[in-house]
């Protein structure tokens, strides 16, 4: 992806070889212990360490497009948009 942003990924199945993945891709890398509330418990984890004013949030089996901030982050000059997808 284009543009300044920082790289994260969650991993609730606390799997060193992702950890290791992420270190060598340059990303972040967030565990948490337990696995209370799935998905949405592990985002909401990773969502209370950070204090970005935009968060992308995608799927393993998703890669964004190379100009995916180009395209997205220009909506959220509205005070009113909170949510693009």
């Amino acid at each position: 992806m284009r543009g300044i942003h920082a790289t994260w990924l969650l991993d609730d199945g606390d799997d060193p070889r992702l950890e290791q993945l992420a270190a060598t891709l340059g990303a972040g890398y967030l565990t948490r212990h337990g696995h209370q509330d799935a998905k949405a418990g592990n985002i909401n984890a990773a969502l209370d360490k950070t204090d970005a004013e935009i968060v992308a949030i995608f799927d393993t089996d998703h890669a964004p497009a190379p100009d995916f901030l180009e395209r997205t982050i220009g909506y959220f000059a509205d005070p009113q948009m909170g949510f693009v997808r």
